[in-house]
């Protein structure tokens, strides 16, 4: 029996323990982030369909707004005749 021996081994046991703990808590980290990234990206899917949904809108406003122009420029050209 060798102290420096088995002190070597004591040590690399803890090493290997440590190590194991990491990298268990950087799998646990990327999950996390992996369910954030999910999450924003759904966000972000959400917001792009509304943002779609709110230009068509827009379009429409602005087709009704020109239509409304158009006539009141033909109503005023009726009272001026």
């Amino acid at each position: 029996w060798n102290p420096l021996v088995n002190a070597q081994w004591i040590l690399d046991e803890k090493i290997c323990n440590a190590l194991n703990n990491v990298s268990v808590e950087v799998e646990a980290r990327l999950f996390g982030r992996n369910d954030r990234v999910k999450f924003l990206e759904v966000e972000l899917e959400k917001k792009e369909e509304d943002l779609e949904k709110r230009t068509k809108e827009l379009k429409h406003e602005e087709l009704v707004s020109a239509q409304l122009r158009h006539e009141l420029k033909e109503e005023k050209a009726r009272v001026h005749e």
